[in-house]
């Protein structure tokens, strides 16, 4: 982003200088101005999914489930949550269903 930014300017600044035509800076100005806001907006969504919380990939759920089964005590299970706290580190949480004896 920031080299097409400069790439943006420098030939605003070189049309200016050669032809005159003033108005370029503004328009330039404000593609570069509309290319950050996009980003922005990208960046804050990927940030706001990891904050709030996703969905479990559904293989995570297998595994967790394929570990789960190796418990003969634990008949089910429900309210499953992952949680992510960063790159390959999760933390499962659930209910167990057991025998009530």
């Amino acid at each position: 982003m920031d080299s097409v930014s400069t790439v943006a300017v420098m030939i605003s600044a070189i049309v200016i200088r050669f032809t005159g035509f003033q108005v370029i800076d503004s328009i330039v100005g404000l593609c570069v101005a509309v290319m950050i806001i996009v980003a922005g907006i990208k960046i804050l969504n990927e940030t706001k999914n990891s904050i709030l919380g996703e969905a479990p990939i559904e293989e995570q759920v297998k595994a967790v489930n394929e570990i789960i089964a190796e418990y003969p005590a634990i008949i089910g299970i429900h309210d499953l949550m992952i949680h992510n706290y960063g790159p390959n580190h999760y933390i499962a949480s659930f209910h167990a269903e057991v025998d009530g004896d």
